[in-house]
């Protein structure tokens, strides 16, 4: 099977190289560092030059610090001089340099980002990563109404309320919001509904998001005017399949209305368990399991459901056996189970190698995925490579677009074995949106897991992006923004402080009543869990 994963990833890396000829090459930046002073080189890419005597303008940010540039090609290429702060090393910014053709007369003034970490007390010939700000959106989001408005304006004209419950640490959640809820395409679409979000992460959404038992994000609920549950969809597969769930959402019954297990037959008992299960409602779908059971209905949507509410080994052979439909809807759940069973391991790995041939990009890139989770050595690095480049090829430049993608590419170029690449594609992730919690909390949970791996990382570089994470952070991410810190900080050899910013945030953080189910209990637990092993010596 190895042989075949290596052509996968091969194929992909010419692509890569066929991509680029097509199109203008761009200057790159690197840098020299030694203490506080560095200087940072533009190169010109092959077949052109940089016409020293035109001007040159640009910025770079170092931290806090933000330095205007006026300068010349020939001081470009001579090296601008840059001075280090101590405590700031990240480092992004934006030139406008003059390129000529060589053999030519042609010249173009050409934007070149850049973004980066200078980590250490020197470095030489650092080439920083290319970086593009994020363009202004096309058009105004779909309107996000409050709740109670939604309730009130589908009393008055029968349009269901659509609460999307989300958070902007959330892959999937970013991804639904750029591809459907934002997207001026899909006005019409969503023209039939009154669109609510819900930041999952503030206090205020506690009473929603316990009222509609919500624990995974994203999640879509669609409700009436009265509130009541019509639907729902969790996570986000794909646009299509959002976007067919919200066209058929007039068809379906409502989630009140279903039917008792012992009115429906065997085989409907079995679809609405599956519809259930799929959703993460398993007690709900339980009943509907006993009935298909005693019924006899042991297809696709039974083991289906079985999965989803238990993942069993004899199930997900069965259903990888058959190549069930909708692989990439059912194999999660399966993942950890066969992973661990050797029969499942083998079916399931099968059925992802015979879904490879025709996916579509993000779909390769998941069944590449699914591939490294089930083998080990190197068909496993190898499976993770494909799947990495794989994603990285499906990007579209658009930050709106991709940004749902940055941090699982991130982990899977770590899963690889490209620790440098997954902590570079972060930093310029979080030059893109340093007003964020998500990529600097991203960061700061890579760099704390190289530190922790004795790689030679230093955990200070882990403190500085935790510290970004919790300044940019709120309600329940404040949460996880401190607990990565507080571990930093321990890694770093600054335990008293760990200490004490574990013990004030314990002191002052704001808990649900009783009865409130959410997540927040939880984080909560997790820091007191690690202040626990800080008072007990041990490492959290």
């Amino acid at each position: 099977m190895l042989p075949a994963l290596l052509l996968v990833a091969t194929s992909l890396g010419l692509g890569v190289a066929a991509a680029a000829e097509d199109h203008p090459a761009l200057p790159s930046v690197r840098a020299s560092w030694k203490k506080q002073r560095g200087t940072l080189e533009v190169l010109a890419a092959p077949g052109t030059y940089l016409q020293q005597t035109a001007p040159v303008s640009g910025w770079w940010e170092l931290g806090p610090t933000r330095v205007e540039l006026r300068a010349t090609g020939a001081e470009l290429v001579d090296g601008l001089p840059l001075d280090l702060p101590a405590d700031q090393r990240g480092i992004r910014g934006q030139l406008t340099v003059p390129v000529c053709d060589e053999g030519g007369t042609a010249c173009r003034l050409t934007e070149v980002g850049f973004a980066g970490n200078l980590r250490g007390k020197k470095g030489r010939d650092l080439l920083l990563t290319p970086w593009s700000p994020p363009e202004a959106p096309a058009a105004e989001p779909a309107p996000h109404l409050p709740l109670d408005a939604a309730f009130a304006a589908s009393a008055g004209d029968g349009k269901p309320v659509l609460i999307d419950f989300g958070a902007v640490w959330c892959p999937p959640c970013n991804r639904l919001e750029a591809e459907v809820l934002a997207d001026p395409e899909d006005a019409e679409l969503l023209s039939a509904v009154h669109l609510v979000t819900v930041d999952v992460d503030r206090v205020e959404s506690w009473p929603v998001k316990s009222r509609y038992a919500v624990g995974g994000y994203p999640t879509v609920v669609a409700a009436d005017a009265e509130g009541r549950e019509l639907d729902r969809f969790v996570g986000y597969p794909s646009e299509a399949a959002f976007k067919a769930w919200l066209a058929g959402l007039s068809e379906l019954t409502p989630r009140a209305e279903l039917p008792a297990p012992d009115a429906v037959s065997g085989e409907e008992a079995a679809r609405i368990a599956q519809r259930l299960a799929r959703t993460g409602e398993a007690e709900a779908a339980g009943p509907y399991l006993l009935r298909a059971a005693a019924e006899g209905a042991h297809g696709v949507a039974y083991h289906e459901a079985r999965v989803h509410v238990q993942a069993r080994a004899e199930d997900i052979i069965w259903l990888a056996e058959r190549d069930a439909p909708e692989l990439l809807v059912w194999v999660w759940p399966a993942l950890e189970v066969a992973a661990e069973d050797g029969a499942a391991r083998a079916a399931l790995l099968g059925a992802v190698q015979r879904a490879l041939p025709g996916a579509e990009p993000l779909e390769l890139a998941d069944l590449l995925y699914c591939t490294g989770k089930l083998t080990e050595g190197e068909a496993a690095r190898v499976a993770w490579l494909g799947a990495a480049q794989t994603l990285e090829n499906a990007l579209t430049g658009d930050p709106a677009l991709d940004r749902g993608h940055w941090t699982g590419l991130a982990q899977v170029w770590e899963r690889a074995g490209e620790a440098e690449r997954a902590e570079a594609l972060l930093v310029q992730a979080a030059a893109t949106y340093p007003e964020e919690f998500t990529f600097h909390y991203a960061l700061a949970r890579l760099r704390l897991r190289l530190s922790e791996a004795d790689t030679g990382a230093d955990a200070e570089a882990a403190v500085q992006a935790a510290q970004l994470a919790r300044a940019h952070a709120y309600g329940d991410n404040a949460l996880r923004a401190v607990d990565v810190l507080a571990r930093a900080l321990h890694a770093a050899g600054r335990t008293p402080e760990a200490r004490a910013l574990l013990e004030e945030t314990l002191r002052t953080a704001v808990r649900p009543e009783e009865g409130v189910d959410v997540r927040t209990p939880r984080y909560l637990k997790a820091l007191e869990e690690q202040l626990a092993a800080l008072d007990g010596g041990a490492a959290p």
